[in-house]
């Protein structure tokens, strides 16, 4: 997997949110790529097409996870964080510019 496939791959953002609780660019590497654990979550997760004539939008979104238990954790987000309808605080705006910052060559 390459690193701008990575950036919209589902399954493998989800693993990587459920399992950092965010998504960090600096994640998109070979070894992540490789991680046993990474694959195994991403492989148990299932993208329902909901029916939207626009396979390019993003919101509203559902997700929806079932734990080994049985137990199943419903979230919904009516708008996208960042747009017009959800806009970002600074602190989240910040905490957003952080990671690719921390890619990017000394100013």
């Amino acid at each position: 997997m390459t690193p701008a496939y990575a950036r919209l791959c589902l399954p493998l953002l989800s693993a990587l949110m459920l399992t950092d609780g965010c998504i960090d660019p600096r994640r998109f590497i070979p070894v992540t790529f490789a991680d046993p654990a990474i694959a195994d979550l991403a492989g148990r997760i299932i993208v329902n097409d909901d029916g939207t004539p626009d396979p390019n939008a993003l919101s509203p979104q559902r997700m929806v996870v079932t734990l080994k238990d049985g137990t199943t954790i419903e979230r919904t987000n009516p708008a996208t964080p960042g747009s017009p309808h959800a806009p970002l605080s600074a602190e989240q705006t910040a905490a957003k510019r952080e990671p690719p910052a921390a890619l990017a060559p000394p100013a």
